[in-house]
């Protein structure tokens, strides 16, 4: 998978699902909304929260590249400032123009399939 391909696949906007629980299979149970992250041509990226009876809230702001098959996110403002500086990365498994399937780095068991909307 060529990084400079990847990276323009993954622009735009992408939803994953707010979930409680985590099996070894991912997320389950009931969904508490969810939470669209733009990827944006300049590397930059946001994160806004959608949970059910709520508005939508700016959750993270920051820096996005690609590192072989990893989605690296490098935060840079969070609401409650915990992040900031801290990276988060992805595997990611597949990726097809409507979706992306990913696993977080550090704990394998937290897979994510992310859904295109814009």
């Amino acid at each position: 998978m060529g990084s400079l391909l990847t990276e323009s696949k993954l622009v735009g906007d992408w939803s994953i699902p707010r979930t409680v629980n985590l099996t070894d299979d991912g997320f389950s149970g009931p969904s508490n909304g969810f939470d669209i992250t733009a990827l944006k041509a300049d590397h930059t990226f946001s994160q806004t929260a959608h949970l059910h009876g709520a508005p939508p809230a700016h959750m993270l702001s920051g820096t996005w590249r690609v590192k072989g098959s990893e989605l690296v996110l490098k935060f840079t403002w969070d609401a409650q400032q915990e992040l900031v500086g801290q990276e988060l990365r992805f595997v990611i498994s597949d990726i097809q123009p409507g979706m992306f399937v990913s696993v977080n780095a550090q704990n394998q068991k937290q897979k994510l399939v992310w859904t295109r909307v814009k």
